[in-house]
């Protein structure tokens, strides 16, 4: 049961998320990656659009493969359906696995 006071009354009992990603690998020192992430609406009866509307981000990005293990990720992601995301984001990371 939700408890929650903020829009109360307005939360969906259930929404759906979905996420499908590509990944390819030509070199052996870079990875090219596509992404989607979607959910459905949140809210309902709001008259904020972003809360209320299906969500969906692209995302692509490079994985670079560094000395002693060490992996560099760069990304960006874009908004598919306007004003529901964030309209870009940049993704940047160091990784060493163990």
């Amino acid at each position: 049961i939700n408890k929650a006071k903020v829009l109360e009354g307005q939360h969906r009992r259930m929404a759906w998320f979905g996420s499908a990603g590509i990944g390819w690998s030509s070199l052996s020192w870079m990875t090219v990656k596509v992404q989607l992430d979607t959910h459905s609406p949140l809210y309902r009866n709001t008259e904020t659009q972003a809360l209320t509307s299906q969500v969906g981000q692209l995302v692509g990005g490079f994985t670079f493969a560094l000395p002693w293990g060490i992996a560099l990720d760069v990304g960006l992601s874009e908004n598919v359906f306007k004003e529901t995301s964030p309209d870009e984001t940049f993704h940047f990371a160091f990784r060493k696995g163990f």
